[in-house]
């Protein structure tokens, strides 16, 4: 088992909360509405805004996904696929708290690498970026215009490289956070980002499963 990281440590109090939710929503001590209010109030209590969850086919198969995750700075969403909804708990649960855990990492980046991972509606800009400085040196001089293409394409080359680490960074350890709820294992493996089963065929560990469940 991998060392878990240091930073960790700064989400302990959201975890034991988040944990003791999704626990009661899969033992089915609360409905999904009721899921979605505690990992709210959860998130406020410990300091987070809270996230809006909405259902809707249009947002996830535009991303591929059961699920997706948009910040946004006044409200955050997470929509989620009627595919997703009608899935086992286990799977349902644990998806939407992948993407509650995007949401606890936006707002508070655990390393500068997650600084850079960019709101969806961001990405575009910082990929055009280069191409719009390249467009300025073309309109006033084209004797720049060798230097602007190469200093374009190698910043071109330099943000989306970036970006795309960030962007994987995120989804990675969101899903490890997951698996850290549930076992108490520090798990960065792509297997359980990538396969239904594996995700929802994770025990609860005795060190880690709640003891006592009471309404919060």
């Amino acid at each position: 088992m991998a060392r878990r990281p240091p930073w960790i440590t700064n989400y302990l109090d959201i975890m034991d909360r988040l944990r003791l939710v999704l626990y009661k929503f899969e033992i089915g001590d609360i409905d999904f509405d009721l899921f979605i209010d505690e990992i709210n109030k959860a998130l406020v209590n410990c300091g987070y805004d809270p996230v809006k969850v909405l259902v809707s086919d249009t947002m996830t198969e535009l991303f591929g996904a059961y699920s997706v995750y948009m910040p946004y700075k006044f409200a955050s969403r997470i929509y989620v696929s009627t595919e997703l909804m009608a899935k086992p708990r286990t799977l349902l649960g644990r998806v939407v708290m992948h993407e509650v855990f995007h949401h606890v990492l936006y707002q508070r980046p655990p390393t500068p690498l997650f600084r850079l991972a960019p709101k969806r509606n961001e990405l575009l800009f910082f990929i055009t970026l280069p191409l719009i400085i390249l467009a300025v040196f073309i309109a006033f001089s084209n004797s720049f215009l060798p230097y602007a293409v190469l200093a374009s394409s190698a910043s071109m080359v330099v943000i989306t490289a970036l970006l795309i680490r960030a962007l994987n960074s995120h989804e990675l350890i969101a899903t490890a956070l997951v698996v850290y709820l549930v076992t108490g294992r520090w798990v960065k493996d792509w297997t359980y980002y990538q396969d239904d089963n594996a995700l929802m065929n994770l025990r609860w560990s005795d060190n880690v499963k709640p003891r006592e469940i009471t309404i919060m």
